[in-house]
């Protein structure tokens, strides 16, 4: 029997209703209306107003001007004297140093045997830049310090680098922010926040770079997760002493799992610990969490989010038509992006795991030096099931995961409750550091 005439069996007498969004058993007050407020300060909503693809120039400009509002508010808490780089200067007890650290494109997918053809042609030119920072005192002696004004997230610029002058001993972290594969920059306000809690004084430095990867609808899969892999290659073969830690939250989250476990698979001894945090890892979009929150308001809206997978993938916006909704199976299908999915060109490729990493979970993930791994999931968040799923698959594989699940809407549910909050800093700096304070 197929999956779907399995599913389809499967009758249910009385199907559950999805939650209130004002009145949702996992959220409170504070949250309701904290996620209603930024639903119009990002007003994401309006992205899904318009095709999913690169060749509409409606889509292109919301999407654009989204960015820019975004982007301008993250900037704003950079430049704030008590919090961003400027607070993580006051738990250094030193000035931080930004630097534009740009790496060279390459046929990454051939390279490495994930794919027989070149996709280079579908790749942007130009370099990859990643916001690489960290505290005046782990700079190397021998090169002059940065002199003159700070920029304006309050940072000592540079331009050139030798990364692997760099102590190898400090933790680095390769970062994936957030927005849907679609909007969000390397100046990620929720990152900043987490690496001012995790240094807690200037005896526990950290590298932190932030990868400004391609964004869709202009620049679709699979030039983000390539991008994201070639960066991590790069600090691993340039620094053969150093292990690197992965993070990211929501869409970022989901670039995480990929990269951690690609690079995991062709560097088994070199990948520390990966923080996977409300990741955004199914494109059917049809799971239970789905169904239970499709609300339309708040960043993380369901319409928007199965618009960025439509716009990533370029997937077909077709529909099932003809669905048994006295089923389970037939219920969640509705208006999802399952037909799409399985009619997409990734469907069923070789690449397929850097869309779906739980299609392919490695190998010896149960070995000693295999990375730790803390999964976040929040309750009333669409993509709660997406963090579940994952974290099932890597139990199965007898991998190092934790998973931490909290009440609330996506990611602000673990902003907001701040016991839960502390024992994710807890268990990063575990991983990180290899102890806690």
């Amino acid at each position: 029997m197929s999956k779907q005439a399995e599913a389809s069996s499967n009758k249910m007498t009385t199907l559950p209703k999805p939650y209130l969004w004002f009145w949702h058993p996992y959220k409170s007050l504070l949250d309701t209306v904290i996620d209603f407020l930024l639903g119009f300060i990002i007003p994401t909503y309006k992205m899904s107003k318009h095709p999913p693809s690169k060749d509409s120039k409606e889509s292109v400009e919301i999407t654009k001007s989204i960015r820019d509002g975004s982007n301008k508010l993250a900037k704003s808490e950079f430049k704030s004297k008590s919090k961003g780089f400027n607070k993580w200067a006051s738990l250094a007890g030193c000035d931080i140093i930004e630097c534009n650290y740009k790496i060279s494109r390459r046929p990454l997918l051939k390279e490495w045997g994930l794919y027989r053809e070149s996709l280079e042609e579908t790749m942007p030119s130009e370099d990859i830049l990643v916001k690489l920072h960290f505290p005046v005192s782990i700079f190397p002696h021998k090169q002059t310090l940065p002199e003159g004004e700070k920029n304006e997230v309050g940072c000592l610029p540079i331009d050139n680098l030798d990364i692997s002058k760099l102590p190898n001993d400090v933790p680095m972290i390769v970062y994936f922010h957030g927005g849907g594969m679609t909007i969000g920059s390397a100046y990620d306000r929720s990152a900043m926040d987490m690496i001012n809690k995790v240094v807690t004084s200037k005896s526990k430095p950290l590298i932190f770079a932030s990868v400004a990867y391609s964004l869709a609808p202009e620049v679709p899969f699979p030039a983000a997760p390539v991008e994201g892999m070639t960066v991590i290659d790069h600090f691993l073969q340039k620094c053969p002493g150093r292990n690197i830690h992965i993070a990211g939250i929501s869409a970022g989250g989901y670039l995480t799992a990929v990269t951690t476990m690609e690079c995991f698979r062709r560097y088994p001894d070199r990948i520390g610990s990966s923080l996977i945090a409300v990741p955004m890892l199914d494109p059917a979009v049809d799971s239970m969490s789905y169904y239970l929150n499709s609300h339309p308001y708040g960043i993380a809206n369901i319409k928007w989010l199965r618009w960025c997978w439509q716009s990533y993938l370029e997937m077909p916006t077709s529909k099932d038509t003809d669905l048994d909704t006295s089923t389970l199976y037939g219920r969640l299908a509705k208006d999802s992006n399952r037909t799409a999915w399985e009619q997409s060109k990734w469907r069923h490729t070789s690449i397929e795991r850097l869309i779906k990493p739980i299609v392919g979970i490695p190998n010896g993930l149960n070995s000693k030096k295999a990375p730790k791994i803390i999964i976040i999931t929040n309750e009333a968040d669409c993509l709660r099931d997406d963090g579940i799923a994952l974290a099932k698959k890597l139990e199965a594989a007898e991998a190092d995961v934790k998973l931490m699940r909290c009440s609330g809407s996506h990611w602000l549910g673990t902003l907001i409750n701040k016991k839960f909050y502390g024992e994710v800093i807890e268990s990063w700096q575990e991983a990180l550091f290899g102890e806690t304070e």
